[in-house]
């Protein structure tokens, strides 16, 4: 629903708007949206354990939208969180609004709870 939204308040596809709005601006080089169409340049595939190890099922990555299909590196993902902290992606009232609990524990995009003593962020 939120992939919809975004599309028609902005005019433009969903994966564009993550390239022009929040990939390119904080420099996520090796972050997108798997289309299930575009070869990926060292993407890494799913495994699993079936009495041995085996290379999961294909998955058509253009049906989710933005329920999932991401990828990403742990540099990218590294930038990403430091522009959050620094306030570079989003200003400081939306930060603050992110992360702040409300019904049950849940922030905008994230589940907020106190472990002990220190606030706990998961991202969903």
């Amino acid at each position: 629903m939120l992939t919809a939204i975004i599309e028609k308040v902005s005019g433009i596809p969903y994966e564009q708007f993550l390239q022009e709005c929040i990939f390119k601006p904080i420099q996520l080089k090796n972050t997108g949206l798997d289309n299930g169409r575009t070869v990926v340049k060292n993407l890494a595939t799913g495994h699993s354990v079936w009495k041995e190890v085996i290379q999961t099922e294909f998955v058509d990555m253009s049906i989710p939208q933005g329920a999932y299909g991401l990828y990403s590196t742990a540099e990218d993902l590294c930038k990403w969180a430091m522009s959050l902290k620094d306030g570079t992606l989003l200003g400081e009232q939306l930060l603050k609004k992110m992360f702040t609990s409300y019904l049950g524990g849940y922030g905008y995009g994230w589940f907020i709870g106190d472990s002990s003593r220190q606030a706990s962020i998961r991202v969903i």
